[in-house]
């Protein structure tokens, strides 16, 4: 928690600075806009809580289920191919029915996801594990295109590296500190449990996020 606060003293300073100096690297600007806002604070949460998940899991399979190292990580397999397979297709969805609906669609499937893992800790693995691995794995690539198109269309197409690389930026950081919020729980008791309450969580806070920015 100190480190929390010291990094909320950084940041601060950083941008009073960059407020004052001729040549920022992000300019206030950009962030007049209400949906480019609302779209990095949606990434922030969206990514934070997926690194929680990330995070815990494999405490999970290996501790408490006796998985080996190589089949914890195949279980993270539905996830990855979900997203390599499916996120261009969602973009594709999201070019006819709009960025928003799948916005929302994703962060919410995201969200159940997260629960599922929380509620049926107990379960078999592949109702327990490799479902709610599905869902998520879904809702993330419902999101990923659709995300970065939302960013990039809401800002002038000069800005569009900046607006690029301060998306990116916000994920980095959303997975930062979903790794130090999971790091606490990970030693508690019920800290699975409570960890991916606290995902799907910010999943809910994103789509709400979103539902409230999203201007188009």
């Amino acid at each position: 928690f100190v480190l929390f606060g010291v990094s909320a003293v950084l940041f601060a300073g950083f941008w009073l600075w960059q407020k004052r100096t001729e040549h920022p690297l992000l300019p206030g600007y950009i962030f007049r806009n209400q949906t480019f806002t609302g779209l990095n604070l949606a990434t922030l949460a969206l990514y934070a809580g997926l690194s929680i998940m990330f995070f815990l899991l494999p405490f999970e399979l290996i501790e408490r289920r006796g998985l080996s190292p190589i089949e914890s990580g195949l279980v993270f397999l539905p996830f990855t191919l979900c997203v390599g397979f499916l996120s261009r297709s969602f973009g594709a969805m999201a070019d006819r029915i709009g960025i928003k609906p799948m916005l929302m669609a994703g962060s919410i499937m995201t969200a159940i996801g997260f629960a599922w893992f929380a509620i049926d800790q107990d379960a078999a693995l592949w109702r327990g594990i490799i479902a709610p691995m599905t869902i998520c794995g879904l809702g993330f690539a419902a999101l990923v295109a659709p995300l970065t198109a939302g960013v990039l269309e809401n800002v002038k197409d000069a800005d569009e590296g900046l607006a690029s690389g301060i998306n990116n930026t916000a994920s980095r950081i959303a997975q930062m500190v979903g790794v130090a919020l999971a790091a606490v729980f990970a030693g508690a008791a019920m800290g699975y449990v409570i960890g991916l309450w606290l995902s799907a969580m910010m999943s809910i806070s994103g789509a709400i996020i979103i539902a409230i920015t999203y201007e188009r």
